[in-house]
Protein backbone atom coordinates (compact mmCIF):
# COMPACT_ATOMS: atom_id res chain seq x y z
CA UNK A 1 0.00 0.00 0.00
CA UNK A 2 3.10 2.39 0.62
CA UNK A 3 4.35 1.19 -2.49
CA UNK A 4 1.44 2.76 -4.16
CA UNK A 5 1.36 6.28 -2.69
CA UNK A 6 4.72 6.85 -3.01
CA UNK A 7 3.86 5.99 -7.17
CA UNK A 8 0.77 8.00 -6.84
CA UNK A 9 2.64 11.17 -5.69
CA UNK A 10 5.15 10.55 -8.13
CA UNK A 11 2.82 10.69 -10.82
CA UNK A 12 1.36 13.73 -9.49
CA UNK A 13 4.65 15.63 -9.06
CA UNK A 14 5.49 14.64 -12.70
CA UNK A 15 2.25 15.32 -13.92
CA UNK A 16 2.67 18.97 -12.46
CA UNK A 17 6.02 19.61 -13.24
CA UNK A 18 5.35 18.54 -17.20
CA UNK A 19 2.29 21.65 -17.02
CA UNK A 20 4.50 24.20 -15.76
CA UNK A 21 7.38 23.71 -17.95
CA UNK A 22 4.50 23.83 -20.93
CA UNK A 23 3.09 26.97 -19.79
CA UNK A 24 6.59 28.47 -18.79
CA UNK A 25 8.26 27.39 -22.23
CA UNK A 26 4.96 28.78 -24.09
CA UNK A 27 5.48 32.26 -22.25
CA UNK A 28 8.73 32.25 -23.97
CA UNK A 29 10.59 32.32 -20.37
CA UNK A 30 11.88 28.80 -19.90
CA UNK A 31 15.97 30.78 -21.44
CA UNK A 32 15.35 33.14 -19.18
CA UNK A 33 14.71 31.07 -15.66
CA UNK A 34 17.81 28.66 -17.09
CA UNK A 35 20.11 31.69 -18.27
CA UNK A 36 20.39 30.74 -21.91
CA UNK A 37 17.78 32.99 -23.56
CA UNK A 38 18.52 35.95 -25.36
CA UNK A 39 16.18 38.79 -25.52
CA UNK A 40 15.87 37.86 -29.50
CA UNK A 41 16.44 34.25 -29.12
CA UNK A 42 13.24 33.43 -31.44
CA UNK A 43 14.39 35.61 -34.46
CA UNK A 44 16.48 34.06 -37.38
CA UNK A 45 19.55 36.20 -36.38
CA UNK A 46 20.32 37.65 -32.94
CA UNK A 47 21.47 40.88 -34.29
CA UNK A 48 19.51 41.79 -36.83
CA UNK A 49 18.68 45.49 -38.41
CA UNK A 50 16.68 46.72 -41.00
CA UNK A 51 17.39 49.82 -42.81
CA UNK A 52 15.82 51.08 -46.34
CA UNK A 53 14.16 47.58 -46.64
CA UNK A 54 16.98 45.40 -46.47
CA UNK A 55 17.60 43.25 -43.53
CA UNK A 56 21.39 43.16 -42.25
CA UNK A 57 22.94 41.18 -39.79
CA UNK A 58 25.62 42.22 -37.43
CA UNK A 59 29.03 39.86 -37.83
CA UNK A 60 32.39 40.13 -35.67
CA UNK A 61 33.88 42.00 -38.36
CA UNK A 62 35.20 45.16 -36.89
CA UNK A 63 35.46 48.15 -39.74
CA UNK A 64 38.16 50.77 -39.17
CA UNK A 65 36.96 52.88 -42.27
CA UNK A 66 33.47 54.12 -42.56
CA UNK A 67 31.92 56.24 -45.01
CA UNK A 68 29.36 59.01 -44.07
CA UNK A 69 26.47 58.34 -41.33
CA UNK A 70 22.80 57.02 -43.21
CA UNK A 71 20.62 56.95 -40.63
CA UNK A 72 20.00 56.06 -36.44
CA UNK A 73 18.18 53.24 -35.53
CA UNK A 74 14.75 54.68 -34.84
CA UNK A 75 12.63 51.45 -33.75
CA UNK A 76 13.59 48.73 -31.44
CA UNK A 77 11.91 45.52 -30.28
CA UNK A 78 12.21 42.10 -29.33
CA UNK A 79 9.04 41.32 -31.08
CA UNK A 80 8.81 39.99 -34.26
CA UNK A 81 5.29 41.21 -35.11
CA UNK A 82 7.07 44.93 -34.94
CA UNK A 83 9.92 43.71 -37.33
CA UNK A 84 7.79 45.41 -40.42
CA UNK A 85 9.56 49.02 -39.85
CA UNK A 86 12.50 50.83 -41.29
CA UNK A 87 15.24 51.85 -39.55
CA UNK A 88 14.49 48.81 -37.18
CA UNK A 89 17.00 46.53 -34.52
CA UNK A 90 15.92 43.66 -32.90
CA UNK A 91 19.06 44.17 -30.39
CA UNK A 92 20.14 47.92 -30.94
CA UNK A 93 18.57 50.72 -28.98
CA UNK A 94 17.23 53.59 -30.89
CA UNK A 95 20.27 56.04 -31.53
CA UNK A 96 22.61 53.49 -32.91
CA UNK A 97 24.25 55.05 -35.49
CA UNK A 98 24.63 53.25 -39.39
CA UNK A 99 27.00 54.27 -41.60
CA UNK A 100 28.52 53.59 -45.10
CA UNK A 101 31.39 51.51 -45.26
CA UNK A 102 34.31 52.65 -48.14
CA UNK A 103 34.20 50.06 -50.97
CA UNK A 104 31.14 48.58 -50.26
CA UNK A 105 27.47 48.91 -51.93
CA UNK A 106 25.19 50.01 -48.78
CA UNK A 107 22.97 47.15 -50.54
CA UNK A 108 25.91 44.30 -49.74
CA UNK A 109 27.21 45.83 -45.85
CA UNK A 110 26.85 48.58 -43.71
CA UNK A 111 28.42 49.15 -40.36
CA UNK A 112 27.02 50.04 -36.79
CA UNK A 113 28.62 52.11 -34.59
CA UNK A 114 28.34 50.00 -31.15
CA UNK A 115 30.43 51.97 -28.97
CA UNK A 116 31.60 55.46 -29.32
CA UNK A 117 34.25 55.10 -32.00
CA UNK A 118 33.65 51.27 -32.75
CA UNK A 119 32.25 49.89 -35.67
CA UNK A 120 31.12 46.25 -36.79
CA UNK A 121 29.92 44.97 -40.42
CA UNK A 122 26.60 44.27 -40.82
CA UNK A 123 25.72 42.28 -43.92
CA UNK A 124 22.87 42.15 -45.74
CA UNK A 125 20.98 38.68 -45.42
CA UNK A 126 19.53 38.41 -48.75
CA UNK A 127 22.48 39.04 -51.08
CA UNK A 128 24.36 36.10 -51.84
CA UNK A 129 27.41 37.65 -52.37
CA UNK A 130 28.05 40.75 -50.03
CA UNK A 131 30.84 41.21 -51.86
CA UNK A 132 32.67 44.85 -52.57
Amino acid sequence: MKKASVIAVCIILSTFLVLHISRISKNNQIGNIIGTKNESSSWPYEKMITYQKNNYVVTSEKITSTGHLLRQIEHFSNDERDSNSDNFSNFYSVGTKLYTIRNFNVKDAIAVEITKGIFMKARNIEQKNNGR
